[in-house]
């Protein structure tokens, strides 16, 4: 994506793979970045589903989706299988969830932590990498809301927000 809003995501294109990268930067040690990123009592601020299972590599993983967004989305289907590929505290953490594969990777930034998120995705057509897109950008607010000590519940995104991040990320990735 061509933009000067460093907040928002790279679409990545590997053959017919579609990936999405978003950069963050939080005056925050990793510790913290980390735990609000693995969490359940932190996760359910942020990220639509929990984490629940043991954390190592090969280790499958079940990601409810938490009530709000079962209610919100009408989400037939409340829990999504996964496997954890990379558990390396608190720097890496990967897993997959459905068919998409997440990347969280943590760097020391001066006082700070860097995350860089990246996501391969298992659909690639436009509108729903767009979708995609727009609710991981919307989720990483979130998770800055999270940190600086202002959590907002994840489902009280206003639509209008959710629909204008899309229309953000449509012209990106393709699509209507």
């Amino acid at each position: 994506m061509t933009t000067t809003d460093p907040r928002l995501g790279t679409v990545l294109r590997d053959g017919p793979r579609l990936g999405l990268r978003f950069v963050r930067t939080f005056p925050h040690p990793r510790e913290t970045v980390w735990a609000a990123l693995t969490e359940s009592r932190h996760l359910r601020h942020w990220f639509p589903a929990d984490l629940v299972g043991e954390r190592h590599p090969g280790a499958p993983l079940r990601l409810p989706f938490w009530p709000e967004h079962v209610t919100r989305y009408g989400i037939a289907e409340p829990v999504v299988e996964g496997t954890v590929e990379a558990w390396e505290p608190p720097s890496r953490a990967s897993w997959t969830w459905g068919g998409d594969l997440l990347l969280f990777e943590l760097e020391e930034d001066g006082d700070g932590t860097r995350l860089t998120f990246t996501t391969w995705l298992a659909r690639a057509s436009g509108e729903d990498a767009a979708g995609t897109a727009a609710g991981y950008h919307l989720c990483l607010d979130l998770l800055e809301d999270l940190l600086a000590g202002a959590p907002r519940p994840t489902a009280g995104i206003p639509d209008d927000a959710e629909a204008a991040m899309r229309a953000r990320y449509r012209g990106a990735v393709g699509g209507p």
